[in-house]
């Protein structure tokens, strides 16, 4: 009898232990995604170098077991960080740019322009119709690719550039998508903004796409001054603060902007007292409507965006911003409306044109 009784318990015992091993995590198999970029036409910049192909990837990180502890759950360790990095479409001054007489460098060249109307078009520069397409296009792929819902789908922060054809992308390409994905996954609904299409000519309230209508991912997204396009031209002189909040309610246009001396006008300007010494050609008779932000600037600018990514606690950051941001993080080119994902331990820091 007393051995029937030890059997039973050493059984039972057993059976405990065997449940205790249940609650064990599992190993979580990395995920590759190859062939998924999605490109679309070249634009014509200052700069502008032959875009790479390159992979989309997604990793996760394993866990399982401690030998040391083998009832214990293992301490989960971080997700290294990614950015989702999007440029923006095809603008008005990419057109210009584009036509002969009119490309960077030229004899002659000019971004000073005689009419109202010109300036409308040029000025903090909107997508033109072929570059609302190119943000359709993107959200199209975002939601029809299984690439593209997986990538969504871990995008827990969203920094954009404060100027406007970077805020048009964002709104058409990334926000449309999030919001065909929003039934059930914990979004929220976000304020509307006045909005065109593609089939819609520049205006005052332009915006450029129906996203903020509906329902939106809850992942924050703040505009952030330290992401805007060197500057240039005219098109990447910036729209004041108070007029961006009315076009792109959703937007944080105000945790970023603490550091700018003129919250109003956030964009480049010659420090006052200065000498500006221009540094973009000029020996051919070239004219511009405003000074440039000279490298050793935009380099300090650049810094600044890279630790400003470095501290936040996401582990997947979408970053819309510009050509000349994109080429310093990464060291190669862009073409309108690119999307890549990279390893934040993967950035350059200094672009291609550095050593």
């Amino acid at each position: 009898m007393k051995a029937t009784l030890l059997l039973v318990v050493i059984l039972s015992v057993s059976a405990c232990n065997l449940h205790a091993h249940d609650d064990l995590p599992r190993n979580v198999a990395f995920l590759q995604l190859s062939n998924a970029l999605y490109r679309t036409n070249h634009h014509h910049h200052p700069n502008d170098k032959t875009a790479k192909r390159t992979l989309l990837k997604t990793k996760g990180t394993t866990s399982g077991n401690n030998n040391n502890t083998p009832f214990h759950e293992k301490p989960s360790t971080p997700k290294p960080k990614k950015l989702v990095l999007v440029r923006h479409g095809r603008t008005y001054m990419n057109e210009y740019l584009s036509q002969p007489g009119s490309q960077w460098g030229d004899p002659g060249f000019t971004d000073v322009f005689p009419s109202d109307c010109d300036i409308r078009l040029y000025r903090d520069s909107p997508l033109s119709r072929q570059g609302l397409q190119q943000a359709e296009r993107l959200s199209e792929w975002l939601v029809s690719s299984v690439e593209g819902t997986d990538i969504t789908g871990e995008i827990e922060l969203i920094a954009v550039s404060p100027l406007t054809r970077a805020l048009q992308t964002l709104e058409i390409g990334i926000l449309n998508a999030l919001k065909e994905k929003s039934e059930g996954t914990g979004f929220a609904l976000a304020a509307a903004a006045t909005t065109t299409t593609a089939d819609d000519g520049p205006g005052e309230n332009q915006s450029g796409g129906t996203a903020a209508a509906g329902k939106v991912k809850t992942a924050p997204i703040v505009a952030l001054p330290f992401a805007a396009e060197r500057l240039y031209l005219l098109s990447d002189l910036g729209s004041n603060v108070s007029s961006l909040s009315k076009r792109f309610p959703y937007v944080d246009f105000r945790t970023e902007f603490h550091g700018s001396s003129n919250h109003e006008e956030w964009w480049f300007t010659p420090p006052n007292n200065a000498i500006y010494k221009e540094w973009r050609p000029n020996d051919q008779g070239q004219t511009y409507a405003c000074p440039g932000e000279p490298d050793e600037m935009f380099h300090q600018r650049m810094k600044q965006l890279y630790n400003w990514l470095d501290a936040r606690e996401e582990s997947t950051i979408c970053l819309v911003c510009h050509w000349g941001v994109l080429e310093w993080l990464t060291g190669d080119s862009f073409e309108n409306c690119e999307i890549r994902i990279v390893d934040f331990g993967d950035i350059k820091q200094q672009g291609s044109s550095r050593e």
